[in-house]
Parts: C-alpha cells; structure tokens; sequence
C-alpha cells in the first residue's frame, strides 16, 4: 500500500484484504492507515465501487472515505479523511492497494 496525507507525508506499508465472514458485499482491511494488523476496518464493494462508512479505530479515530477498484482487481484506489478526536484534526488521504 501507498499512501500520502496532507499532513502525512509518502509512506509504503503492507495491508491484507479479506471477505467478511457473513456479509457478502463488505470486506476487511487490516492495517488500513497503518493502524496496526489487529485494526480492522470494513468497507462495502458494490460492482468497482468502494465505500468506508464512519468507523471508529482504537477509540480515536474516525475513518471514512471512497474507492475504486480496477476492473483486473489488482489495484484499489482510495480517497478517505481521518478524524482524531482527541486533537480535533481532520486529515484527508489518497492512497493505492497494489496486489502482488
């Protein structure tokens, strides 16, 4: 994964991507934002559409944002913004999932 902040800058890190175990059209992310590999984020898929829904990280993060996935599905495109709640400050992200 790369990914760059307006505030963060370039940085490379690996993610596992995962079905959800019962819900069809949601998938997991682990070590979405660097998070950490027990951090679990879900997003839905809907055709080559992504959404992240306002998710809660570590109690301090809010995550949401959008993406695309490449119709070979080696790539995803996201856009999201991250919120801290304890600093007040909003910090939005563009970032690429490149499968090996």
């Amino acid at each position: 994964m790369e990914e760059v902040g307006e505030l963060t800058p370039f940085r490379r890190y690996n993610v596992s991507i995962r079905k959800h175990d019962t819900i069809d059209s949601v998938y997991v992310i682990n070590n979405f934002c660097n998070s950490g590999d027990y951090n679990e984020t879900n997003f839905e898929v809907n055709g080559f559409n992504i959404t992240i829904y306002g998710q809660q990280i570590d109690y301090l993060y809010l995550y949401e944002g959008s993406g695309t996935i490449q119709t070979d599905y080696k790539q995803i495109n996201f856009t999201y913004r991250i919120s801290n709640s304890r600093t007040g400050v909003i910090e939005n992200f563009t970032a690429q999932y490149r499968r090996n």
